[in-house]
């Protein structure tokens, strides 16, 4: 509100759209399009104050997306998915295949609205099959300040280890590793591997279920514990 009054106040002093954008950090478009949505009829003039009403009263209103609307441009990205491309993959395909058609410009989060809206946003719910998730609804993201450590108890840190284990000096110190695959792997129970930091390895059993919060214990192989004794 405070951007439009100033806008507004600059504008009856008499500066152009440029100099204005200049002054407030803004594109010359931006300020073109904002004086030319918002022109007052009586005299061609601009008001803050209810340009920013206007503004808010259109926010409320729900946009309908170019997926409905547009038949091409629903058809070529229910194509692409139906080919396990990548919301973000589609929305940079558009732009590059279609350089002539702005319309279609749309972004990776168009899509999936579309997708997760079901019928009302252009496109088949039974689509999100065909996501690399495969989730039929939405995971929201929680906020960085709300998540939770994924560990029970805070660990030391590995560069705060022994100078003995760091030097490799001494045989009975471990480094973990978790190791998740691809595709069906991913939803399998994953890999953990425990390597001794001297040079002998052991590898772990899966670890199932896959939120497991305790690992097997690593153990030596027969060579590794005769020579360390």
């Amino acid at each position: 509100m405070l951007e439009r009054q100033r806008i507004a106040t600059l504008r009856r002093g008499g500066l152009g759209v440029r100099k204005i954008a200049a002054m407030i950090g803004r594109a010359p478009s931006t300020v073109s399009r904002e004086l030319r949505r918002n022109v007052l009829a009586h005299d061609r003039g601009y008001d803050g104050d209810l340009a920013h009403a206007r503004a808010r009263q259109r926010s409320r209103r729900p946009r309908r997306s170019r997926l409905v609307d547009d038949a091409l441009l629903r058809a070529e990205v229910q194509a692409r998915l139906e080919s396990e491309w990548s919301p973000e993959q589609i929305a940079a395909h558009l732009r590059i295949a279609f350089p002539d058609r702005p319309g279609w410009h749309v972004c990776h989060e168009t899509i999936y609205q579309a997708l997760y809206h079901g019928g009302r946003g252009g496109l088949s719910r039974q689509l999100t099959r065909r996501l690399r998730t495969g989730r039929p609804l939405r995971k929201h993201r929680r906020r960085a300040d709300r998540r939770s450590t994924r560990f029970i108890a805070p660990a030391e840190l590995i560069d705060r280890r022994p100078s003995a284990a760091l030097e490799r000096t001494r045989c009975g110190d471990w480094e973990g590793d978790l190791i998740v695959g691809a595709g069906a792997a991913r939803r399998s129970a994953p890999w953990s591997t425990a390597p001794a930091v001297t040079p002998c390895w052991y590898t772990c059993p899966p670890t199932a279920p896959r939120r497991r919060l305790v690992m097997p214990s690593p153990r030596c192989s027969e060579a590794c514990q005769s020579r360390c004794g």
